[in-house]
């Protein structure tokens, strides 16, 4: 249901593709380059991006040899709960990829935050010690949470979804 690894410069070389699960890359050094098929993006040390299931991407190496975090997920790996938290849904499915998915630029608080989330993570996938789905999985959903807090602060609260503006109209 999950998969997590730090890249230490080493990045095979992908031809366009696509996946039935959720991709999060958080860049700790140097960059890469993300193609979609109508837009390519130089990421950056602190930016993190989430690709989603079936978007066509490919992954390259920049100009600084890149290090970084990659986290596959299902979506059944969340907790239902997370998935009913707004900023989530609208960081997950909400927005276009080529919009709110890609250059999540984190710094200060909000950088140390993920890059200690994600090490924890990545100490837990890797010893798998008993709980440790669980505790991977809260660390996910807190790292959700820090990702779509940076969102809302750099493109403002996500428009309500039409069920609940028809609500509020109601």
């Amino acid at each position: 249901l999950c998969n997590i690894h730090r890249s230490g410069g080493t990045l095979p070389a992908m031809r366009m593709h696509y996946h039935d699960f959720y991709q999060l890359y958080f860049l700790e050094k140097g960059q890469l380059i993300h193609k979609t098929p109508s837009r390519q993006t130089v990421l950056r040390s602190g930016d993190c991006f989430i690709i989603p299931p079936n978007f066509p991407h490919s992954i390259a190496k920049g100009a600084q040899e890149p290090q970084f975090y990659a986290f596959s997920f299902r979506r059944d790996f969340l907790a239902e709960e997370a998935l009913d938290y707004p900023p989530i849904q609208t960081l997950l499915e909400g927005a276009a990829p080529e919009h709110l998915h890609l250059g999540l630029s984190l710094s200060g608080t909000r950088l140390h935050t993920l890059e200690q989330l994600l090490r924890c993570c990545l100490q837990e996938f890797e010893q798998q010690n008993p709980g440790w789905e669980w505790a991977v999985q809260g660390m996910l959903w807190a790292v959700l949470v820090q990702l779509s807090r940076c969102a809302i602060s750099r493109h403002g609260a996500a428009p309500p979804r039409p069920v609940i503006q028809d609500c509020i109209c109601y």
